[in-house]
């Protein structure tokens, strides 16, 4: 999203090399608007660093799944296993696009624990 604050302080951070970007995109997914929230869990997932791993486990309790979809895609790049019982838990989300992405997420981690919560 060009027009995102976020993202634009966020990438700018990010090409100086600057540890600051996580944080720029973690203030995104506090933002009031849904499409800021995903573009930011968006570039958590691109970036894949450990500091955004709580933020977007708690974004996938938000209540617009557009968002929930996004954290679950993000997370699933990262692979932290941290992330695996937030995932599982996701995996009863309303929004059918949100389970089939913690699923894959879930997948990509691969520690006996995900694969135990893909098979129940």
């Amino acid at each position: 999203m060009e027009n995102c604050p976020y993202n634009q302080v966020g990438w700018a951070l990010w090409k100086l090399d600057s540890d600051r970007a996580v944080d720029a995109f973690i203030a995104g997914l506090k933002d009031e608007r849904w499409y800021v929230q995903g573009a930011s869990a968006t570039a958590l997932g691109k970036i894949k660093s450990e500091k955004g791993i709580e933020p977007l486990i708690e974004a996938l309790k938000n209540g617009q799944e557009n968002v929930r979809r996004a954290a679950a895609l993000a997370l699933m790049e990262i692979k932290s296993e941290k992330a695996v019982q937030p995932l599982t838990d996701a995996l009863k989300d309303e929004d059918f696009e949100v389970r089939m992405y913690a699923k894959e997420a879930l997948k990509k981690i691969g520690t006996t624990e995900a694969m135990k919560a893909i098979n129940k």
